[in-house]
């Protein structure tokens, strides 16, 4: 809205990027003019950035209008070569929790925000329940303390094999986090089409497919499209039900190879952000 304002007093040409999906309908009080300012900013910029088509529809539907100049730029860490630091040859989490990798071969991580929203508690109930060495963490992207009653819950759930990590790193050194990792988990509470679309605009799914990591994702349309199509892990039913969450832990594990390169493919193909990013870099050069 800002860079619409700055449009029309000086003529400056804008982008739009469209990150999070917003309803209209969910804007109360004096905050409804929001949606309508966006909607004019959305129709006075030079081009649109957004992930995908899917989330374009309902980019087009909330404010009634079709942009005429769009990019696809799905949500990406980086280009595939590009690593700001050298990932360390330590095992961050490994280091971090002492975790003995006889007792816990595989590592399986959720990165982002801890909370219901990404099925938090159903998925601490469900590994406990799950005896073939796998550790579950939970990391952070923001500090939390374990004096936080949520937190203390999803201790009490599990205190088993369950491990939260609550001191986010510096983002040039993410790479340590999700490398630490052999299962990578993506699951998304289908709340709103900003969540049920989430197969392209996914930091954590883009992540662990850098990573090369087998990913569990559970059933939404976006995310059992994107892993038909390229095979690079397993879709969960019910986030809740320990037998059919063991029974794609041993398929990944069983599989673990195939899958890995599979997610390395996708990601190559999908969300490499040199690739993906140089008609957008082109444009920009054409507007300045």
């Amino acid at each position: 809205i800002t860079a619409w304002l700055k449009y029309i007093f000086y003529k400056r040409p804008y982008i739009y990027v469209s990150l999070e999906l917003a309803r209209p309908v969910a804007f109360e009080g004096f905050a409804k003019i929001i949606p309508w300012l966006e909607g004019r900013a959305l129709r006075n910029s030079a081009a649109l950035i957004i992930q995908d088509s899917e989330r374009l529809a309902t980019l087009t539907s909330y404010h009634g209008y079709k942009h005429p100049k769009v990019f696809f730029l799905p949500n990406s860490p980086s280009s595939a070569q590009c690593a700001a630091k050298p990932v360390p040859l330590e095992n961050y989490f490994r280091r971090k929790f002492n975790l003995d990798a006889k007792r816990f071969p595989h590592i399986a991580l959720q990165a982002g925000v801890i909370s219901d929203v990404f099925f938090a508690r159903e998925l601490a109930a469900t590994f406990r329940k799950i005896e073939d060495g796998v550790a579950l963490v939970f990391h952070d992207r923001e500090q939390r303390s374990m004096n936080e009653p949520y937190l203390q819950t999803l201790h009490e759930i599990n205190p088993v094999n369950l491990f939260l990590s609550l001191d986010p790193v510096p983002f040039d050194q993410i790479d340590r986090i999700f490398s630490a990792a052999t299962i990578g988990l993506a699951f998304y509470r289908d709340i709103d089409n900003n969540h049920a679309q989430i197969a392209m605009a996914s930091g954590k799914l883009a992540f662990c497919l850098k990573h090369s990591l087998p990913v569990l994702v559970n059933n939404l349309p976006s995310l059992e499209r994107l892993n038909r199509k390229y095979q690079f892990g397993c879709v969960i039913n019910d986030p809740a039900d320990h037998l059919e969450i063991a029974a794609a832990l041993r398929q990944i594990t069983s599989s673990y190879d195939r899958m890995s390169e599979n997610a390395r493919r996708c990601y190559l193909s999908e969300f490499d952000f040199k690739k993906n990013g140089q008609p957008v870099l082109a444009f920009i050069k054409e507007l300045c």
